[in-house]
């Protein structure tokens, strides 16, 4: 008997109630954006699962593999993307693309938010010159 992929066993859950604490959108993470959301929050492996509630034996399996992890449950994923997102990080969905899934960390310890309009980068000098 033929085991079903991953991402087919992902599909087919019936249950797809996200948290209030978890993300904004549906994101199946891929172990690449978990490795690249603990390295760019400079965590050990021990730290997430203390601030997840994830085993470290799960999150060891779960960045060992590319793409979806396999024998991960929704569940699993969840707490980890909340615990990311909880802590400033934005999952990219897969989407298909040449660029593929990613994270975006905009809240890090000593960010300088530029303010978006007609008055950012160049256009603001030439109107701090008068």
């Amino acid at each position: 008997m033929s085991v079903p992929l991953e991402a087919e066993r992902i599909e087919r859950e019936e249950v797809w109630e996200i948290p209030m604490e978890a993300s904004r959108q549906r994101v199946i993470l891929t172990a690449c954006q978990v490795r690249m959301a603990r390295s760019a929050q400079r965590w050990s492996v021990e730290d997430l699962a203390e601030r997840s509630g994830v085993g470290e034996k799960t999150i060891r399996r779960v960045e060992k593999v590319y793409g979806i992890p396999p024998n991960v449950t929704i569940d699993t994923l969840l707490k980890l993307q909340a615990c990311f997102e909880a802590h400033g990080m934005t999952f990219i969905p897969e989407d298909g693309s040449p660029e593929g899934p990613g994270v975006r960390f905009g809240s890090y310890p000593g960010r300088q938010v530029q303010p978006v309009g007609p008055l950012h980068g160049t256009d603001q000098r030439q109107h701090d010159l008068g």
